[in-house]
């Protein structure tokens, strides 16, 4: 048995990303084994935030189907999907749910988010754009029980799992959610919400890791004994997008029918803080398709017309709620 001993090197990077989790950071292997050259990975960024808007503690995005409480409503009233909290890697597989769960009914969709993972974000728009939904920024107020409420009877014999309303006070759409926003066919935001964007936030490990690989001959087979890691770099950051990332994103916002202008807004904003996009301008960017509020898509009258919303639904006698209610969040895996 013949000891053998091997030096190779792996050079890695970060995906962008938030700074304030380095836990959520990614490594990427080049295949190149044994490369002096560094690969930082400059697509796909994960997720860019402000911190000062999205603290660690806010819970990841999850989905309820949510029927409106307005007084005199039944027994034909509005219904949406509410999607509230920070989007993560998981958060389309999510919505795929919810949706499947719906069959053919479209509900709209009402956002309260700080942003989160770009590129889920990009996949959100996209699952949103092709069914068709419309989408709307605005928080909602639950009635009665409301999403991660354990051992909650209040709603038992009613006609839906969860009752609110919706408003536009106080409602956010941050860094990555004006990419999720871009998807909806109609795209409402009104006078009280707040929309903003910035730059992204990149932390790169673009160095080279060595190892030493320790092998045994046996019979004239080699086999690995130990392998240990020798050196490792250091990580910095940029705080610009580079051009090919920012030609994806441009590309995406031209698929949505959204105009440039959103891409110069980020391009212009700091990272370190947030550009709050007024509604006068988003309207000329086209990222918002009307003046209107998220009553437009939620407001009880809509069901009292000749011809109801699509998103309107009557339940007559002791009619059982939808099957669908909550689409819970789940860890996902980075």
């Amino acid at each position: 048995m013949v000891p053998v001993v091997a030096m190779v090197m792996e050079a890695f990077a970060a995906k962008a990303e938030d700074g304030s989790d380095p836990t959520t950071w990614k490594t990427l292997s080049h295949p190149k084994i044994g490369s002096n050259e560094v690969f930082p990975i400059w697509d796909d960024p994960k997720t860019w935030s402000d911190p000062k808007i999205w603290s660690d503690d806010v819970s990841e995005m999850r989905f309820a189907v949510v029927r409106s409480s307005a007084t005199g409503c039944e027994p034909n009233c509005p219904e949406w999907i509410s999607a509230e909290g920070a989007i993560a890697a998981g958060t389309p597989a999510q919505l795929k749910r919810t949706l499947k769960t719906l069959g053919r009914r479209k509900l709209p969709i009402i956002i309260n988010s700080p942003g989160g993972n770009l590129e889920a974000a990009l996949q959100l728009g996209r699952i949103i754009r092709k069914n068709k939904l419309d989408i709307a920024i605005g928080k909602t107020e639950f009635s009665g029980c409301w999403p991660g409420m354990t051992e909650c009877r209040a709603n038992d014999g009613k006609s839906a799992a969860y009752f609110g309303i919706a408003s536009d006070g106080g409602a956010m759409c941050n860094s990555a959610c004006p990419l999720m926003f871009a998807g909806g066919v109609r795209r409402v935001a009104g006078g009280w919400a707040y929309l903003g964007v910035h730059q992204i936030t990149t932390t790169y490990f673009p160095s080279t890791r060595h190892y030493r690989t320790t092998y045994r001959v046996v019979r004239g087979k080699k086999y690995k004994v130990t392998t240990e890691t020798i050196t490792q770099g250091e990580s910095y950051k940029t705080y610009e997008m580079n051009k090919a990332f920012a030609r994806k994103l441009s590309a995406y916002l031209r698929e949505m029918g959204v105009g440039q202008g959103v891409l110069d807004v980020m391009q212009a904003t700091p990272a370190s803080d947030i550009r709050q996009i007024s509604l006068h301008d988003m309207l000329t960017m086209k990222l918002a398709t009307s003046t209107d509020t998220v009553d437009l898509l939620t407001s009880a009258s809509l069901c009292m017309l000749d011809k109801s919303a699509q998103n309107c639904r009557e339940m007559r006698g002791n009619a059982k709620p939808a099957s669908v209610a909550n689409a819970k969040a789940v860890p996902s895996a980075d």
